[in-house]
């Protein structure tokens, strides 16, 4: 959690929240101006749940309950996404 609390902060144009349990996390994406985020990510090889389906489009959700190694390797997409 605070390992990717720190990663997603540290990318320009995203912004997540502190958690304070769970392995979901909200990450604001409306400063990128991106049609359909999800979709973005997700061709970038990072699938995450928009956020219409939990009634706020600016945000993504990320399930990261996975072994560090696959967190690890989901930064680097979506900061290679970025670039």
């Amino acid at each position: 959690r605070d390992y990717l609390l720190t990663e997603i902060n540290a990318i320009e144009g995203l912004r997540m929240l502190p958690l304070e349990s769970t392995f979901l996390a909200w990450i604001d994406v409306s400063k990128l101006n991106l049609e359909d985020p999800c979709a973005f990510f997700e061709a970038a090889g990072v699938g995450m749940s928009p956020g219409t389906n939990f009634n706020d489009s600016n945000f993504l959700r990320l399930n990261f309950g996975c072994p560090k190694s696959i967190l690890k390797e989901a930064v680097a997409r979506i900061k290679a996404a970025l670039v």
